[in-house]
């Protein structure tokens, strides 16, 4: 299964992340973990959440890197 998590700056200026599955997609708040947009199935949506709880920190490093067009930082997967 593929999980693919992209981090939308050219949109919005708000701190989001954008998760896709397939056709189901959602934005979600870096800060809160909250969907802002969409909908994930319960199994995955918890994945993600796990994921995002725990880089928290590191989607937020990211999200500044990117408002400066700098290089993104890879962060791990769920393991």
């Amino acid at each position: 299964m593929g999980l693919l998590s992209k981090c939308i700056f050219a949109i919005t200026t708000h701190h989001t992340s954008m998760c896709s599955l397939g056709k189901d997609e959602a934005i979600i708040s870096i800060n809160t973990l909250g969907v802002i947009e969409g909908k994930l199935p319960p199994r995955i949506m918890g994945m993600v959440s796990e994921w995002a709880s725990m880089h928290q920190d590191e989607l937020l490093a990211d999200w500044e890197k990117s408002k400066n067009l700098e290089p993104l930082e890879k962060i791990a997967p769920l393991p």
